[in-house]
């Protein structure tokens, strides 16, 4: 099995269960209490953004190293 397969079959279950085990440390920590608000504020910002990025991503037939700027662009 090259690399490759393995970071693809392995990369939804290892993101899921960082993404827990993250919040229920950034939960348990009385002192990061005060910068809830400001969290939350950039969770509602980023979370879209990571949302549309993935889909796109995934779902785009384009190549990423296609995805680079021309002279045209501009």
């Amino acid at each position: 099995m090259s690399i490759i397969r393995f970071i693809k079959n392995w990369t939804l279950p290892i993101a899921m269960l960082a993404g827990a085990l993250s919040y229920f440390i950034y939960t348990s920590i009385p002192a990061l209490v005060p910068t809830r608000p400001y969290v939350a504020r950039l969770i509602d910002i980023l979370q879209p953004v990571l949302i549309f990025s993935m889909l796109f991503i995934t779902f785009c037939k384009v190549d990423i190293r296609d995805l680079k700027l021309c002279r045209w662009h501009i």
